[in-house]
């Protein structure tokens, strides 16, 4: 992995500068140091946000939560002045940043994201093959979508986990649909098969097999990355599907039961399916990001008031997906290439796609990125809808039902007259303003001043410069500083968006006696260090 920057202690640059200026070794001459001595390098750096996918709005207090094989895992480092280890963030605003040290001891994480009134989303990171610097987008689903129906029911068990009367819970929609039933006796348990006692969130949601229109959700919309199984020469095409989720008074999930319970999905008669026909069963386990291929088949029940009902017995949570194995029907080209045209893609664009057959994929393009390629197993028969967005939610581009396989063009056009600034942060001695540091590793999120636009963060330029894209000419940006100085809160400043670079000063009141000339702190030249 590339090294993606590092904090050094700031007092061994500090004696070299003071050598170099005849400033001896007296310890009187040394001023304070800023930086702390904490010699972490960081390998991976991500930063991103948390929108809504309808409104393209910053979701607030988002919840990331991040697990190895299914558990909790502090390898994720806090981009703060301490580099702290943590299992858990909230992403403030929307925006959130962490990273992965040189000792990360996993290959991969997965994410779980989840917000109130909010569908979680879970997907994983691969940590051994990822770039220096990285960004990730996590558009989430309201549940009040049209297309979904959310049902949620608050149960009290026993001691020892046990349901102690069955719990029945309709969610249908105008579209399909699910019903569970958890018989009497049965024990909740956790990823361990502990029991889970107490108050008891039961939630199950119902969603419509296909979208009816541009405001509603259906399963192509929903169904995570990881489909299809690439090792299989049958591809799986689903007809329904439907997220059942328990939880305790602790967030705790419950994931497995000590018998089956019964789950009933509605097909409707539009899913080109017959009573007696055959379908395969999927599940994708959140905390691991992975779907899996269930043994049992199922059978399709008679049609009864134009849908047909398919039942199965499960022991395990959370989503499940029914649908038909075909063969014969991966493409031949491998690949789906999308390639854009028009106006240049910038830093932070957001191409999302949903696919009628195979679920959804998204990428956050880079600066000039003509190309983006899905390698994933896809359908030969699906179509695509790929949307192309900035972090104001402004469309730069959309194309539907593109045919799968081979090369789609998706022309892209900037909505707006748009600008892009650098934003300097450094921290100056008030007693001498030709000693400073400049905070090469601070954390700079922007958005649109007086909105609820998800913040985007600003790249690291060097120089204790951050890189602001995407600015409406014109228009006035509020920029929030996380500096890297041991000592400076966090901060806000105002700026105008002109195509003119913009300083957002920190003054720092050194305590010890300054000097004059050497190397500015840890980046640029010109200055004496604080």
């Amino acid at each position: 992995m590339n090294i993606r920057h590092s904090r050094f202690s700031l007092l061994s640059m500090l004696l070299i500068f003071l050598s170099a200026c005849g400033g001896g070794s007296s310890t009187t001459d040394v001023p304070d140091v800023v930086l702390p001595p904490v010699s972490v390098t960081i390998d991976v750096e991500v930063t991103g946000n948390v929108t809504d996918v309808i409104t393209g709005d910053a979701v607030n207090t988002a919840t990331l939560t991040f697990l190895s094989n299914g558990t909790s895992t502090n390898e994720v480092r806090l981009l703060d002045t301490d580099f702290t280890r943590v299992s858990e963030i909230t992403a403030l605003f929307g925006a959130f940043s962490f990273g992965f040290d040189s000792d990360v001891a996993i290959d991969s994480v997965t994410i779980l994201v989840e917000a109130d009134g909010y569908l979680s989303q879970s997907v994983n990171f691969d940590i051994a093959n990822a770039s220096a610097s990285n960004t990730l987008v996590f558009p989430l689903v309201p549940e009040t979508t049209s297309g979904l129906n959310v049902v949620d029911l608050s149960e009290t068990v026993d001691s020892s986990g046990a349901v102690s009367s069955t719990v029945n819970i309709n969610a249908n929609t105008p579209n399909g649909g699910a019903t569970v039933s958890i018989p009497s006796g049965v024990v909740l348990q956790d990823v361990q098969n502990n029991p889970v006692p107490g108050a008891i969130d039961f939630q199950v949601v119902g969603i419509d097999s296909e979208a009816v229109d541009d405001e509603s959700v259906g399963i192509a919309s929903l169904l995570p990355p990881g489909l299809q199984d690439p090792t299989s020469t049958l591809l799986f095409t689903p007809v329904a599907a439907t997220i059942v989720k328990l939880t305790d008074a602790n967030d705790q999930a419950v994931k497995r039961f000590s018998s089956p319970i019964t789950i009933t999905m509605r097909v409707p008669s539009s899913r080109n399916v017959e009573e007696g026909d055959a379908l395969a069963l999927k599940s994708f386990d959140e905390l691991t990001g992975v779907w899996t291929t269930e043994p049992q088949v199922l059978t399709v029940g008679a049609l009864v008031d134009g849908f047909y009902p398919v039942t199965f017995q499960i022991d395990h949570l959370t989503m499940f997906a029914i649908g038909r194995q075909v063969r014969d029907d991966v493409c031949a080209a491998g690949t789906t290439t999308f390639n854009f045209t028009g106006d240049a893609a910038v830093a932070g664009l957001v191409a999302n796609i949903s696919r009628s057959v195979s679920g959804v994929a998204s990428t956050t393009l880079v600066n000039d990125q003509s190309t983006f390629v899905l390698n994933d197993t896809q359908s030969a028969s699906e179509t695509l809808t790929i949307s192309v967005t900035d972090s104001q939610g402004r469309s730069w581009g959309r194309i539907e039902s593109a045919t799968a396989c081979g090369a789609v063009s998706v022309p892209l056009i900037n909505p707006s007259a748009t600008v892009t600034e650098d934003l300097n942060v450094t921290a100056v001695c008030a007693e001498d303003n030709t000693v400073f540091t400049r905070d090469t590793a601070a954390i700079v999120i922007y958005r649109l001043a007086n909105s609820n636009d998800a913040f985007a963060t600003a790249t690291h330029e060097g120089g204790g410069n951050y890189r602001l894209v995407l600015l409406s000419n014109g228009a006035t940006y509020d920029v929030n500083v996380n500096p890297s100085i041991v000592g400076v809160p966090n901060y806000s400043v105002q700026i105008s968006a002109d195509g003119v670079d913009e300083s957002a000063p920190i003054d720092y009141t050194c305590s010890a006696a300054t000097g004059t000339g050497g190397t500015g702190g840890t980046g640029g030249t010109g200055g004496g260090g604080i």
